[in-house]
């Protein structure tokens, strides 16, 4: 008896059309018709604005919001104020409670509209992308912005090329972990700029990016400032860049290369590294392509590399222990 009710039960079932009972198909397909029904004998103009579909709840339709230029450049300004006025999270930009009251985000835009163009905010289409390219999601805004900082503004005589950190967490294949960095793990990218603090150039690690016989820091070096070489102007570098073959490289170029030096880095006289000299002392010696190498005596053994200066010392003014 009770198989044979089960059995009626499990028929009954059978012959109702999953199509016409599920609201979930139910809704899509009443959103999809009304869709396909609103588009039939429509042509957008191309300046026309863009629209975001928005499926808010499960027995709502599809709602478009439009988004227009301005909605952009506002969206643009409000992520640049957003990174001079810190808030403990991003819906807090729009509380209404006294201590987060602010007279710029409410008024510029939605909190709503805000986040929505957040989230399907995009660069490149995933269909047609080259994926070899690490920073193929961001390849096309990065080259966008190099080439803007570099049309802007011209820089001077001095060139300074360093690193920083964009701090992240989260999972990525070139993520960096530095222990004596303030944010220890992030994106780490490298750049040129100038003596104001201007930058002219970026470069986002992705990993093993140095051309076949170079080092990566004369790589990196090179492309940074590939804009600005062969014009007399000098490098400044810290010692993780400096080395005897980017003098060389960058002296061809008739551009001028200083900084400190790693006691360890290839092809400096042996003489230099092993004198001893006392606190105050500097000893060094100049190759025929006018690369200075010297050991100054502070607290510890300070090595400079230069191709712009002779060996010796200058008063600076400053009164020392």
């Amino acid at each position: 008896m009770i198989v044979d009710s089960l059995n009626e039960s499990y028929d009954s079932l059978s012959e109702i059309d999953d199509s016409d009972t599920d609201p979930l198909f139910r809704i899509e397909s009443e959103s999809n018709s009304d869709f396909q029904d609103s588009t039939e004998g429509e042509e957008e103009d191309e300046d026309e604005d863009h629209s975001i579909s928005v499926h808010n709840t499960i027995q709502s339709t599809w709602n478009t919001v439009s988004v227009t230029k301005d909605d952009i450049e506002h969206f643009l300004g409000l992520l640049l104020w957003m990174g001079l006025v810190k808030m403990p999270s991003l819906s807090d930009y729009w509380n209404r409670a006294e201590r987060y009251q602010n007279n710029v985000a409410s008024k510029t835009m939605s909190r709503n509209k805000f986040e929505l163009i957040l989230r399907f905010w995009h660069f490149e289409n995933n269909n047609s992308a080259d994926k070899i390219d690490r920073l193929y999601k961001i390849r096309k805004l990065l080259n966008m912005a190099n080439d803007r900082f570099k049309n802007v503004h011209q820089p001077g005589e001095i060139i300074a090329v360093d690193e920083s950190m964009i701090p992240y967490r989260g999972r990525l294949q070139f993520r960096q972990y530095i222990p004596n960095k303030t944010h220890k793990y992030g994106v780490k990218f490298f750049k040129a700029c100038g003596s104001n603090g201007y930058t002219y150039k970026i470069i986002i690690y992705e990993g093993k990016q140095s051309i076949k016989g170079e080092s990566l820091t004369e790589t990196i070096v090179s492309d940074l400032c590939e804009n600005y070489l062969n014009e007399g102007r000098t490098i400044v570098t810290d010692n993780f860049y400096t080395s005897v073959p980017l003098a060389e490289k960058m002296l061809s170029k008739n551009t001028h290369l200083v900084e400190t030096l790693r006691k360890n880095r290839r092809f400096l006289p042996k003489t230099v590294i092993g004198k001893k000299i006392k606190k105050g002392e500097i000893f060094g010696l100049e190759n025929n392509s006018g690369i200075v190498i010297s050991k100054f005596k502070d607290k510890r053994d300070i090595y400079l590399l230069s191709t712009r200066h002779l060996l010796g010392t200058s008063i600076t003014g400053k009164k020392t222990s």
